[in-house]
């Protein structure tokens, strides 16, 4: 039996590899300016400073005419050497390397971009530095003579790819400066562009990788979701509610679940129940793939947009059978789950789960979208009584160490109640809120990966809505607050590149570890930074929702979305 990754990682496009060094008088512009001239032709890159008397800036521009990033997906690599000729820095301050937002020539002075037109003003003050996007800057401390390299990938990138304007660069060492203060004294050269080969300023970059199309989007694509509108995308936590009406009070947060398909109108994710690997109806395995394919096929049509697989397995290990094993039920699964993906990438799987090892495969395979633990605390009256832990969270704990062996755990949720109306317990085994609060709390301690919880039952909506607020207490309000600041919501994009950057502000003493990004219902990457560089090649015009998720170390969770046009 083979099972095929269906949401394996985005493939890197192969491609030409190219590297290119930029040197020398015809592909190179460079001179400084001080506070006393400017020269850019005296055969050095002036960066030093003189308390009272002179602060200097170098101004550095590359011709990147030679490349055509049309033919490359990426800049892999670019860094940008100088040759230090004379270095005393006692005080070890910094240059900064940042790209110029204005455009200037060799005219430049202190003051001014071409002799006439000035540098940036803030607050009414002219100044060279204002022209420096620190943003993008790189820094570091030279300390003595040779060379000295700068990493400036982003920056080129921009340039070739995001259409912002080639200004180059401009240098400065220490702070910014007004007129002549006693702002340290250190002395700073580079050989310029009339240097031998290999001494001036050289700017080497390396071109990688295929250009994107659309129709290579499943290999940019870690994992497909139903939609950009619902969860786990819209709200990257997934409230479940089965067997009883989910809670429908202003504010609630139950987003999955029995739901009509009418509820994907209010953003909440409707999954049909299917009878799994135990189905007595089945006789064939291919009797299981069909009806696998059939569901994930009806969604494509307005049915339930995935699936909640019902009765994986009736026995584990240390457990008495529930049913007679099915032959064809568990082999059937694994390749049905794998043909409705292939029919449906976006196709929403649930699996009821016990812990069951037999579900491996399917795991191997990113098959299952989420695993919900069955697991309850408290039971019917009509099952028994044993059924129930009674709150003992033993069970559960086992099978999320399951869940995190099999790399599962932040696809994993567990499975409180039932939530019965008070007469429908067994005597002396009533759920609380207090008693749910007390089972979130201790799983969110010992397994803060899992991305939400599931209830099954309604038979006190008091109870439920308690269950509903509790959810919201205790993973959407701890969570960060994150915004998309570029692009904005409505904008129109055209370049081959845009760089899509997220702020976000943990809660009390958390920080923000990573950053999910996806592009309507598809994961794209995760990074630790809060910026993602979007290939606009790979993409069909027209409207694209673009959605980050901000997770902090403490995996509080929240996400934030802009709508935006791609142009051609």
């Amino acid at each position: 039996m083979a099972i095929g990754l269906l949401c394996a990682p985005a493939a890197t496009a192969q491609g030409p590899a190219s590297g290119s060094v930029i040197e020398g008088p015809d592909q190179v512009s460079d001179g400084w300016a001080g506070s006393l001239g400017a020269s850019f032709t005296d055969g050095q890159l002036r960066c030093s400073g003189t308390a009272w008397s002179e602060y200097c800036r170098c101004l550095v521009r590359f011709d990147l005419g030679g490349i055509n990033p049309s033919l490359f997906g990426r800049v892999a690599k670019a860094t940008l050497h100088l040759t230090a000729t004379e270095v005393s820095n006692p005080s070890g301050r910094a240059t900064d390397v940042a790209p110029s937002t204005q455009p200037w020539t060799d005219a430049a002075t202190l003051d001014t971009a071409d002799g006439t037109t000035p540098w940036p003003k803030r607050e009414g003050s002219g100044n060279i530095d204002y022209a420096m996007r620190m943003d993008a800057a790189t820094s570091q401390v030279i300390g003595a003579p040779g060379d000295v390299a700068f990493d400036v990938t982003d920056v080129v990138d921009g340039w070739l790819y995001q259409g912002v304007a080639n200004d180059g660069f401009i240098l400065r060492t220490g702070d910014t400066v007004f007129g002549l203060p006693d702002s340290g004294t250190w002395t700073l050269t580079f050989a310029d562009s009339s240097a031998p080969a290999g001494a001036g300023p050289r700017l080497i970059v390396e071109m990688a990788g295929s250009p994107p199309s659309p129709e290579t989007i499943a290999d940019r694509t870690l994992r497909w979701y139903p939609s950009p509108l619902l969860p786990p995308v819209r709200t990257p936590y997934v409230f479940m509610w089965y067997f009883g009406e989910a809670p429908r009070y202003p504010g609630a947060v139950t987003n999955a679940g029995g739901l009509s398909v009418e509820d994907a109108e209010r953003g909440m994710l409707p999954l049909g129940w299917f009878y799994g690997p135990q189905n007595p109806y089945w006789k064939t395995e291919q009797d299981a793939v069909d009806a696998y394919a059939a569901s994930a096929r009806s969604a494509l049509q307005g049915g339930t947009l995935g699936i909640m697989v019902d009765e994986w397995q009736p026995t584990i290990e240390g457990e008495a059978p529930l049913a007679p094993a099915d032959p064809y039920g568990i082999t059937g699964s694994l390749l049905g789950m794998a043909e409705a993906k292939r029919a449906n990438p976006g196709f929403y799987i649930v699996v009821a789960w016990r812990g069951e090892d037999t579900i491996e495969p399917a795991t191997r395979g990113g098959l299952p979208d989420l695993l919900a633990i069955e697991a309850y605390s408290h039971v019917a009256k009509s099952y028994p009584r044993e059924w129930g832990t009674c709150g003992d969270l033993t069970g559960t704990k086992m099978r999320i160490d399951t869940a995190r062996r099999l790399g599962m755990i932040e696809q994993t949720i567990p499975w409180l109640g039932m939530i019965l109306a008070p007469e429908d317990y067994h005597e002396g085994d009533r759920l609380t809120p207090d008693m749910v609060e007390q089972q979130i709390r201790d799983l969110r301690a010992y397994a803060p990966e899992m991305p939400g919880v599931a209830f099954y039952a309604n038979g006190d909506p008091g109870l439920a809505e308690a269950c509903d607020r509790l959810a919201r207490r205790y993973f959407v309000e701890p969570a960060p607050d994150v915004a998309i600041t570029e692009p904005l919501f409505g904008a129109e994009v055209s370049s081959a590149h845009i760089v899509v950057r997220a702020e976000a502000k943990p809660k009390e003493a958390r920080h923000v570890v990573s950053y999910r990004w996806l592009v309507d219902n598809r994961l794209v990457a995760e990074t630790t930074v809060p910026r993602y560089v979007w290939d606009l090649r790979g993409e069909l015009p027209g409207l694209h929702f673009v959605t980050v998720h901000a997770v902090d170390d403490a995996f509080n969770r929240a996400a934030a979305q802009v709508l935006v046009t791609v142009r051609r």
